[in-house]
């Protein structure tokens, strides 16, 4: 997807469908180009709140159970599913999205030939941003069970990384 430079990262919102729809508002008020969700979505009214502006992309993390109705759910609104894993493309940027969940897997996407620009997972709950060589490696926090409820916002061409934290409810 070119032309995109402003991504808006959420994950780990568990079904939390108003904390869900305040960090989606918070993340379009930057003026994001873009929403990836790194996993533990939850439920269909998590994907309700990622639908409908800037397009949207999600993995399954280790809590969503029903991933066949996710996915279905998911494609019948317009937002991508990614599955476990999935690559996006923005402004010549190769983004590798999972839950993060899966060692094996992280172990190969996080070697300098793995060929991608950004790593986004979730799954810890602990917002972070990690510079392995070549590879950016963020976090962008939880929505759920954090002592800081967080999102970020990439700007790609820049690289400039923004954690913002939501209040507490």
């Amino acid at each position: 997807m070119l032309g995109t430079v402003k991504i808006g990262i959420l994950s780990d919102t568990h079904g939390k469908f108003a904390t869900a729809l305040h960090a989606v508002q918070l993340l379009q008020q930057q003026g994001v180009d873009m929403l990836i969700h790194c996993g533990d979505v939850g439920d269909e009214s998590v994907l309700d709140t990622l639908a409908g502006g800037a397009p949207a992309h999600f993995v399954f993390g280790n809590n969503d159970f029903d991933r066949r109705g996710l996915q279905a759910y998911a494609k019948l609104i317009g937002v991508n599913c990614l599955g476990n894993f999935g690559v996006v493309g923005a402004d010549g940027k190769k983004i590798a999205v999972t839950h993060g969940d899966d060692p094996q897997l992280l172990a190969r996407l996080t070697r300098d030939d793995s060929g991608i620009d950004y790593l986004l997972t979730g799954h810890t709950h602990v917002r972070h941003d990690q510079r392995l060589g070549s590879i950016r490696w963020i976090n962008p926090g939880a929505l759920y069970r954090a002592s800081i409820k967080s999102v970020a916002v990439l700007d790609v061409p820049t690289d400039r990384l923004d954690f913002l934290s939501l209040p507490c409810e």
